[in-house]
């Protein structure tokens, strides 16, 4: 906020500061800074006259797409919905992949074929397509990614928007909206499961899932974050539980429990009754 243009008419002029290096840190400062738009965010800004140019506010278009960990060597279909009860007049995306071979795309709404669809090597392609007379969206997945997984981890980390085309749809009356992936997670495709029963009295039960033999971590926390339970133990691959009984939690509250296994973690939230 301090920083002073050389003229403030054109401030584009010369370059401006974007960061405040502080050295040595040793008190309590105060720094103001201004949010200032740069770059094109809806193609329609044009060099020194963008400032002539109508600032437009759009709301992303969620593609939803579900979250899962996936084995190095699995071949996954990764299913991409749009927004049910909208009308779409076409897309158009570049996704990139990390950890993912992408080996199709298809679909059963739209008709891709390789003028729609395009790969680029191992880990990338582009979709665009057109759809003149509309097409209302149902529960049905705009487009599948057909890939095999070249490590392990979770789907949220290996796709991604790339920048090589700007993502965007053209809903009712054509409106351009910008395209983002809104990850939502299942109960099924968590490795471990919430604590049956919660609330509980005598016992509860955790049961998880392990791809391979390996180390589980458990914290549970009471609700000030006072450590009341941490183990770690070897457990084989396959279905697993965990239990815990009033030995290892005697007062009645809420806990905070914690199951670690790799670079997967699952947090929640438990009752123990009087």
């Amino acid at each position: 906020a301090a920083f002073k243009f050389a003229d403030p008419t054109d401030p584009w002029l010369t370059p401006f500061a974007e960061k405040y290096d502080i050295s040595q840190l040793n008190s309590s400062m105060e720094l103001n800074f201004i949010g200032i738009k740069v770059g094109d965010v809806n193609g329609n800004a044009h060099g020194q006259k963008a400032h002539n140019q109508p600032v437009v506010f759009r709301t992303a278009y969620n593609m939803v797409v579900e979250d899962r960990f996936v084995q190095e060597g699995e071949t996954v279909r990764i299913p991409v919905k749009g927004n049910a009860g909208s009308e779409l007049f076409g897309l158009q995306a570049h996704l990139v992949s990390n950890g993912l071979r992408i080996n199709d795309i298809t679909s059963e709404l739209m008709d891709l074929n390789f003028g729609n669809v395009a790969l680029y090597g191992d880990a990338a392609a582009r979709v665009s397509v057109a759809i003149p007379s509309g097409m209302t969206i149902k529960e049905t997945p705009l487009f599948v990614i057909e890939a095999t997984a070249t490590s392990s981890g979770w789907l949220r980390d290996m796709v991604q928007l790339g920048e090589g085309m700007q993502a965007e749809v053209y809903t009712e009356n054509l409106e351009v909206k910008p395209v983002a992936l809104a990850w939502r997670v299942t109960e099924d495709a968590l490795f471990a499961k919430a604590p049956v029963p919660n609330p509980w009295m005598s016992q509860t039960n955790i049961t998880f899932h392990l791809p391979k033999e390996g180390m589980v971590t458990l914290r549970v926390s009471d609700f000030t974050g006072k450590k009341i339970i941490s183990t770690v133990n070897q457990y084989s691959a396959g279905e697993n539980i965990l239990s815990l009984t009033r030995d290892d939690i005697s007062k009645p509250g809420v806990y905070v429990y914690e199951i670690r296994f790799d670079d997967q973690v699952i947090t929640g939230k438990m009752i123990l009754l009087e």
